[in-house]
């Protein structure tokens, strides 16, 4: 089943770019993939933001390590 996409056009600064191309590497993802996944991530955010909640970090033994705030 084919999805339809939508072409975007997009200026970023060269750091900008540099990172995104950075973290599309080391993460073995297309830029377009990680900004898709990037995008999921805010959407997440801000509503649990909208509730007055926060993201909470937490290491692999389930160990707070951060909090996600202020987005």
């Amino acid at each position: 089943m084919s999805r339809a996409t939508v072409k975007m056009s997009l200026h970023l600064s060269p750091e900008t770019n540099d990172m995104l191309e950075q973290l599309s590497q080391d993460n073995h993802l297309t830029k377009s993939d990680l900004l898709r996944k990037s995008l999921a991530l805010m959407q997440v955010a801000l509503k649990n933001k909208k509730k007055g909640n926060h993201l909470v970090v937490l290491n692999d033994k389930g160990e707070k390590e951060g909090e996600i705030i202020g987005l």
